[in-house]
């Protein structure tokens, strides 16, 4: 139980550090970040009681890694601006070849 606690402890940490101190994240960027740390040492907590110390290793290791793409797809950590400047280098891209032929 104490693990928990401090998990939840953690979480709060976490929080107060990504808003407090200027970061490039977004709003959602930045409470996404410290959730998803947060169930993730949870779940760590719970594999680790569950199993043992080898096969929690294995999973938390798959864990992270599902994690890490899932986040790598999402497009929550982009900016308008630098989302506009990719829209704008496609439009340029897409125009320049078509002007060719």
């Amino acid at each position: 139980m104490g693990d928990y606690l401090f998990a939840g402890l953690a979480l709060l940490l976490l929080l107060a550090l990504f808003f407090l101190f200027p970061m490039k994240f977004s709003k959602t960027g930045k409470w996404v970040i410290p959730t998803i740390a947060f169930v993730v040492s949870t779940l760590g907590i719970y594999i680790f009681e569950l199993l043992t110390l080898w096969h929690s290793i294995l999973l938390m290791i798959l864990l992270l890694l599902l994690t890490a793409i899932l986040l790598q797809r999402l497009p929550l950590f982009i900016s308008s601006t630098e989302q506009q400047h990719t829209m704008e280098q496609k439009n340029s891209i897409t125009n320049g070849s078509s002007k060719g032929f």
